[in-house]
């Protein structure tokens, strides 16, 4: 689970490159199939929109 924090910490700083200020939009796309899991869903940050998922 430590490794899968530490991960999700780094997927979140590369979307902060995207959005830098409250202003700007953007959109990150996950594509790594990991993150079609609850779990790893449930890492990401709420305020993010979470589109669906096709596999």
């Amino acid at each position: 689970m430590k490794a899968d924090l530490v991960s999700m910490i780094k997927v979140v700083q590369a979307a902060g490159r995207v959005i830098r200020s409250p202003e700007d939009q953007g959109v990150v796309v996950l594509m790594d199939d990991r993150f079609a899991q609850a779990s790893v869903r449930a890492l990401l940050p709420r305020w993010w929109t979470l589109g669906d998922i096709h596999p």
